[in-house]
């Protein structure tokens, strides 16, 4: 006999990213700091802090040294196709 399962909807993907990308490779000095090379694109998650974001890279998320991050011009500041992006 076969169980009903409830209907689950995949959640909305997000369509715009906040992106930074790395100006220097960095490595994590502490639990919570994530390392990073050089060149490597991130979601930024919160930047409330001045001196730390934290970001999502390679499918980690931990603090970045906010001086070792910029913009990259080429990509823009966002990314408007989530869906195909890796981070």
């Amino acid at each position: 006999m076969a169980k009903n399962k409830p209907s689950v909807s995949p959640l909305p993907r997000p369509t715009n990213l906040a992106l930074v990308r790395a100006a220097f490779a960095y490595s994590a000095q502490e639990p919570d700091e994530i390392s990073f090379g050089e060149g490597d694109l991130m979601v930024i998650i919160d930047k409330s802090e001045d001196d730390w974001w934290k970001v999502r890279c390679r499918g980690k998320v931990g603090l970045a040294p906010a001086n070792y991050l910029k913009t990259d011009a080429a990509t823009g500041a966002y990314c408007r196709w989530a869906d195909r992006c890796v981070f």
